[in-house]
């Protein structure tokens, strides 16, 4: 679908560059180092024609949820002329790593990284690895991948080690994930290699990872992921530019749950119903409105509310209970080998393990009000109310706990509640049938109980889902591997657009609608003009997946430019975005959203039969002006972009992509 707005406005000029050598260099990388052409993530394909035996498979698909606190790994192998709804995922378990962890992760594994002060591969020691003493470990590492920081995870000792530790070590946030990502990779390949015998040696086999991020994060910290994974994945047998890819968390939970539904329960949704996916993490927490529009031949999805996301995940519960334990049994100190501090340290920690493994999901339930949770530890360690005793236990009551879960409980609720809300507004708020909950902090007892009461007060009838058996803490891995086996494009034809989105145009002024304020006189045409915003999409609005959008723009090069030895000519049209309406002027509402960057062959430039040549007012300097455009597709969890110029694709794939912070 071709839109060129500049066309259709009078005197108006996209000006996405003055020159070719007019390019700015003020927009971040993702997150510290990035090698050079790491583009912006391909959607997930509807399928591969691939040959191969007909016996074997002739696809590997691995999902991987990357999370704050744990990540998991899923897999299957893909048979031709087999339903792909019915493919087998199975989930790595770590079987060889776990050793005395805990058995009840839902196939997780923890997100940490423990460091010594090189680099060595030898001296990191990560997961379920027994991190030596004093080695620099490195925590919540993912949302240090999102630069808008809009719920003080900042101030999170966790967060704040990991930000020291990352100086420290010389290391980008970046960085630091993808060195995870390997790590999590390589573990995980053991496991698989050994369920399906060299396979990943098999090169007839094509192997396709799908990553998820948060519904709720910014294309920045989106695009951030994949840089990591980008990195981790390089030359390990992986096509990234092909077959790494991302979808968003919530998305990838959906599928999983309806589909399982769709075989166990088939009544349970039908088609025109809506349903409420609450993704709860360890860090983020994504909320999310699907439509079911088809349930046969395969699962078809509309997405009607934009999904909305917090940093709420069950971490923060920790961030609350720490001051609470501090005031029982004194402030945090570092280890220094005083055994009084060393007893002390040992103390929290213990507790604090205690309150992950059975205090998150235990409490709330049914004899919660009554019950008081008792922790025991040794060696004993001084009262600090009373420092001529000693205590080896703490006990927490019920009105201590409530005080440390409600107010994230609270942040939860307020994202459902506005998912329903946007539904009585769109009048479907009749068709939701079920709020599902998913991922690790979903297992609590009392945020089920909590999301009830909540329901129950708005005077709703509508079903609290979760899933048995470890399926809820699985689902986004799970449903992410379920995703390219199906296609994506095939299961999500609608979702919602997440901000305003324009360019900025320049118009020949006029008084008798622009301000004095805003005229400026051109530089190159000597016209008084004046800076626009053209709006192509509005915030809320529906886009089909893997729509194009045609975005005309206005390029002007010298001569001494287009007559030079060079074969290339960089192009780099901006987009902007508001989430404050939609404002004429490029005002204080107004963000630069993204830059696009496209080496262009200069030839397709010189026989152009759009070119006009105009020489710079009270200048000899002479300009080339022609038009392009740039071409946009719609994905789940990212934008495509290309170049098109006298109606044909001259660039297929930018050579860099970067959003603005």
């Amino acid at each position: 679908m071709k839109i060129p707005f500049f066309k259709k406005l009078k005197n108006v000029k996209a000006t996405a560059n003055l020159t070719a050598n007019d390019i700015d260099s003020d927009s971040t990388s993702a997150g510290g180092y990035i090698p050079e052409n790491i583009p912006i993530p391909s959607t997930i394909s509807v399928g591969h024609k691939r040959r191969s035996s007909r016996r074997g498979p002739h696809r590997l698909v691995i999902g991987i949820d990357f999370g704050t606190t744990h990540s998991g790994v899923s897999y299957a192998l893909i048979y031709h002329g087999k339903n792909p709804e019915n493919v087998k995922v199975k989930q790595v378990n770590w079987h060889f790593m776990i050793g005395d962890a805990t058995p009840n992760l839902g196939g997780k594994i923890p997100s940490i990284i423990g460091m010594e002060k090189t680099n060595d591969e030898s001296d990191v020691y990560w997961g379920f690895q027994k991190i030596p003493s004093g080695c620099d470990i490195f925590q919540w590492m993912k949302i240090l991948l999102e630069p808008f920081d809009t719920s003080g995870y900042q101030d999170s000792s966790h967060v704040q080690m990991t930000k020291n530790f990352l100086d420290k070590h010389g290391l980008t946030a970046v960085e630091l994930v993808s060195k995870y990502l390997r790590l999590i990779w390589n573990a995980a390949k053991v496991e698989i290699d050994a369920y399906e015998h060299q396979i990943f040696e098999r090169a007839e086999i094509e192997k396709t990872v799908v990553l998820s991020v948060p519904a709720g994060w910014s294309e920045k910290a989106t695009q951030n992921t994949y840089a990591a994974a980008a990195l981790a994945f390089r030359d390990q047998g992986i096509d990234y530019k092909k077959n790494l890819k991302l979808i968003n968390e919530p998305a990838a939970a959906a599928i999983h749950v309806l589909t399982q539904e769709k075989k166990d329960r088939p009544d349970f949704v039908k088609e025109e119903d809506c349903v409420i996916v609450c993704d709860a993490g360890g860090g983020t927490v994504d909320v999310v409105t699907f439509q079911v529009t088809n349930m046969s031949p395969h699962l078809v999805l509309e997405e009607k509310v934009a999904p909305k996301g917090g940093l709420c995940g069950s971490i923060y519960l920790d961030k609350a209970f720490e001051p609470v334990l501090s005031s029982m049994i004194g402030q945090r100190k570092p280890r220094n080998g005083n055994p009084l501090v060393d007893d002390l340290e040992n103390a929290r920690d213990i507790v604090t393990k205690q309150f992950n493994r059975e205090v998150k999901t235990q409490f709330g339930g049914e004899h919660s009000k009554s019950r008081v949770f008792t922790t025991s530890f040794y060696p004993a360690v001084k009262d600090p109310q009373n420092p001529e005793t000693e205590i080896s236990e703490l006990r927490f009551t019920f009105e201590t706990l409530r005080a440390i879960f409600e107010p994230i409980c609270h942040k939860i609720w307020f994202l459902i509640n506005s998912q329903i809300e946007k539904l009585e507004e769109l009048n479907l708020l009749h068709k939701l049938k079920v709020v599902v909950l998913v991922g690790g902090f979903g297992n609590s007892q009392y945020l089920r109980q909590f999301l009830r009461e909540q329901l129950a007060r708005r005077g709703s009838s509508v079903q609290l889902k979760m899933l048995a058996n470890g399926e809820g803490i699985a689902s986004v891995a799970k449903g992410a591997v379920l995703a390219e086996a199906i296609g994506i494009t095939r299961i999500f034809n609608v979702f919602v657009a997440r901000h305003n989105i324009g360019v900025e145009a320049c118009q020949i002024y006029d008084p008798k609608i622009h301000s004095r304020r805003h005229r400026f006189v051109h530089s190159i045409t000597g016209e008084d003009s004046v800076y626009t915003v053209v709006w192509f999409v509005e915030m809320g609005s529906p886009i089909r997946n893997s729509i194009t959008k045609e975005i005309a723009f206005i390029f002007w090069v010298t001569d001494s430019v287009l007559n030079s030895e060079a074969t290339r000519i960089p192009i780099t049209p901006r987009l902007l975005l508001s989430d404050e309406g939609r404002p004429r002027h490029p005002d204080s509402a107004v963000r630069r959203f993204v830059k696009v960057e496209f080496d262009v062959d200069k030839e397709h430039i010189l026989h152009s039969p759009l070119r006009e040549k105009l020489t710079k007012k009270n200048s000899t300097e002479t300009y080339h002006r022609f038009d392009y455009f740039l071409v946009i597709t719609w994905g789940i969890a990212n934008l495509e972009f290309s170049c098109k110029i006298d109606g044909k694709v001259v660039v297929a794939r930018p050579s860099t992509v970067s959003y603005y912070e």
